[in-house]
């Protein structure tokens, strides 16, 4: 499978963390930052009645969702947008024992039937753009679906949607997910103001 070739007239190219280096020297990207951040699984010791949730309260924003097959019986909570600053090949996969004494201290005073203690915890990374929301776009023979800003798996159907629609030409592109919104937004940001 290594050195078979494949042809096909439009490519779908959903790399996160990896778009930058694997299309730098082909397209012009917006700016886009990788972090690593983290979330904990916690084990339900009681009634957990709870929907998934985004928790906002003053700067802090912290989510919460059934943890699946990936930790059956418990809850997987992280902080949203909260971590360090990498790269897809230099991210060290350590999660940060501020952000597990942030979710321990969350799950003590606003929820009830969860173990404050996680059963674990792992890193993910998150690729966002400046404004934070979805790059879906379509580059000559390549359509982009890229920067959820750690959203993507709460939004897979949608993007697969917005994906097949631009590679098949049944769909328009939608003007608040096109590089040229983000590539706009990184020249002003970047150039200097007059006097």
């Amino acid at each position: 499978m290594q050195d078979e070739q494949l042809q096909a007239d439009t490519v779908v190219i959903a790399a996160g963390a990896w778009l930058e280096p694997l299309l730098n020297d082909h397209m012009q990207l917006p700016e886009l930052t990788i972090i690593q951040t983290q979330a904990y699984h916690h084990q339900v010791t009681g009634e957990y009645n709870w929907p998934t949730f985004i928790y906002h309260h003053d700067t802090e924003v912290l989510y919460g969702l059934p943890s699946g097959r990936d930790a059956p019986g418990c809850v997987k909570l992280g902080v949203h947008g909260a971590g360090k600053v990498t790269t897809a090949d230099d991210r060290d996969g350590i999660p940060r024992k501020e952000a597990q004494e942030q979710v321990a201290d969350f799950v003590k005073s606003k929820t009830s039937g969860l173990a404050v203690r996680a059963d674990s915890g792992f890193t993910c990374l998150y690729t966002q753009t400046r404004d934070k929301d979805f790059l879906i776009d379509r580059y000559q023979r390549a359509v982009i679906v890229s920067a959820c800003s750690g959203h993507g798996a709460k939004f897979a159907p949608l993007l697969g949607h917005l994906a097949k629609a631009l590679v098949s030409g049944d769909g328009q592109r939608h003007e608040r997910f096109t590089m040229n919104r983000q590539l706009s937004a990184r020249l002003l940001a970047h150039t200097p103001r007059r006097p």
